[in-house]
């Protein structure tokens, strides 16, 4: 058996080092079936996200994750909201998350809780008094100043040894303000997590001092670790799964646990989201890992969800094939097994999450939800586009017959403008027309608008001028294809020839063939 040390950063495990059981391959323990993790009984979770901020790609996971292993496991999703952090606290983060939650179709059991009316309800400072009481919890009146100048050896525990008499006098003749922190006797602490197993977590050697966290604030509000140990158990929370960042803080609240008498929930720390590009961490100030800055890009809620799944989780293998990994919330909830969750650090590619939107997209163009697209579209068209011309029919007809071209529904105006405004011919689409074929090329436009009239096929006319040598005025079939759709839309590629004609209509599509006429003989003259 051999063991390998994962040190983690200074700055995320503060004085704790962590390190993880290895099995080589020969032994034999190595081979045994892996364990199943994926609870028999319904599973009680929470999400429980600090409104600081806007919530982000790895928030949105935790709280699917925590939401999947409650659905599929017939048992309760909680959502509460940990704002006892009053300084960093913004009312628009804490609407942010709701609305996010709600927008992802990731319902919770009501009520929602949040933490600060539970402390003005004084919930827990009841229970602080309890640990006083038993001491295994002491007040601490040191100064910031002192404070900071222990923070590299750790806390002297200086304030452990105040006797109750010295207390009274500090607290209430002098009225200096204080904390209240837990006693942590344990250098090394095992955690068993179902995705990671029996992790050791190591006091760091360097501090001679002691890691004992404040529980609660000189201003009356509990600290994270305390009000989250509290919660947790009065909610009868079964499973947490939150992200591998909060592994180095499970001391603290197996610790808490302990000292209550209580029985901890099972932990389950998923792994870091990291970019693509550099392998670091997703920052959470980076706009594009915020879900409004995705909602925002046009990305759907279907395809946000499919994606975030999977960041951390495979399917299985035969279900995945089938359906290209592409599963509604419903199929997620019915699959989703704790058993299938991933150990290594996850890098976010967001071109899987294009291809999940455009999947989705197209279901919805294809079924009733087109009207909400079309809702959706309207007010924006009107604003760029003559509003005269904009009706419903229009746009559902185009969203029909070329939706397939998008990967986004914010890609509409900018993608088919050509639909609703006459073409600007820019060079670099036209770098096919030069001094030696725009002569025929006039021919030919020409020619095209003429036949129009007998209401052929737009394929059908400009096949016979391929076929046909004088027609054809020498023009290949790649620069007559080119040269009609450089006409009707000023671009180089796009949607098929007939399509455009159709929905443009014939007087509208001779028109335009008419103005590049127009265009390229005084093109010419110049």
């Amino acid at each position: 058996m051999r063991f390998n040390l994962l040190l983690l950063s200074h700055r995320s495990l503060s004085r704790w080092s962590i390190g993880r059981k290895y099995f080589h391959s020969r032994n034999p323990i190595y081979k045994q079936k892996k364990k199943d993790v994926h609870p028999k009984e319904p599973a009680i979770t929470r999400f429980a996200p600090s409104p600081t901020g806007l919530l982000h790609l790895g928030s949105l996971r935790t709280a699917l994750y925590n939401y999947l292993l409650a659905r599929n496991t017939g048992g309760k999703f909680i959502l509460r909201l940990e704002d006892t952090d009053r300084k960093r606290y913004h009312e628009q983060a804490e609407s942010n998350i709701v609305d996010t939650l709600e927008w992802c179709g990731i319902h919770w059991d009501r009520p929602m809780f949040k933490q600060s009316l539970r402390t003005t309800e004084g919930l827990y400072a009841k229970y602080v008094d309890t640990l006083l009481k038993k001491r295994v919890a002491y007040k601490c009146f040191c100064s910031k100043e002192r404070l900071v100048s222990l923070r590299h050896e750790g806390y002297d525990r200086h304030c452990e040894r105040l006797t109750e008499e010295e207390c009274n006098k500090l607290e209430h003749e002098q009225k200096r303000p204080y904390t209240v922190r837990l006693k942590m006797d344990k250098g090394a602490i095992y955690v068993n997590d179902l995705l990671h197993g029996k992790v050791l977590i190591v006091e760091r050697k360097e501090r001679r001092g002691f890691d004992d966290p404040v529980l609660l604030k000189s201003d009356g509000y509990p600290t994270y670790h305390l009000a989250n140990v509290i919660d947790d158990h009065l909610m009868g929370i079964t499973h947490v799964v939150r992200g591998e960042e909060w592994l180095s803080s499970t001391p603290k609240h197996l610790a808490l646990y302990e000292a209550f008498g209580w029985t901890p929930p099972k932990y389950i720390h998923i792994p870091l989201l990291t970019n693509l590009s550099n392998d670091k961490k997703l920052s959470k100030r980076h706009g594009d890992s915020s879900v409004l800055g995705l909602k925002n890009a046009g990305i759907l809620p279907e395809a946000l969800v499919n994606f975030v799944a999977l960041l951390g989780w495979s399917p299985p293998r035969d279900f995945s094939q089938k359906t290209h990994e592409c599963f509604t919330l419903d199929q997620l909830v019915e699959i989703f097994n704790l058993n299938h969750l991933t150990k290594g650090n996850v890098k976010v590619d967001n071109k899987k999450l294009k291809f999940f939107n455009k999947h989705f997209l197209q279901k919805k163009i294809h079924s009733k939800e087109i009207n909400s697209l079309i809702k959706t579209l309207i007010p924006e068209c009107k604003t760029k586009f003559d509003p005269k011309i904009i009706s419903e029919k229009l746009i559902r007809e185009i969203l029909i017959k070329c939706g397939s071209s998008l990967n986004s529904i914010t890609e509409f105006t900018s993608t088919f403008e050509y639909f609703f405004q006459r073409p600007i011919y820019l060079e670099e689409y036209g770098s096919f027309i030069n001094a030696n074929n725009r002569e025929n090329i006039i021919k030919l436009v020409a020619y095209v608008r003429e036949q129009l009239n007998s209401k052929k096929d737009i394929h059908q006319i400009l096949e016979n001028v391929i076929t046909d040598r004088h027609e054809r005025q020498d023009l290949n079939k790649q620069t007559v294809y080119k040269s009609i759709r450089y006409a009707l839309t000023g671009l180089g590629s796009g949607v098929k020839l007939p399509v455009i004609v159709d929905i443009l209509g014939l007087k509208s599509t001779q028109q335009r063939l008419q103005d590049f006429e127009y265009y390229l003989q005084n093109k010419l003259k110049l």
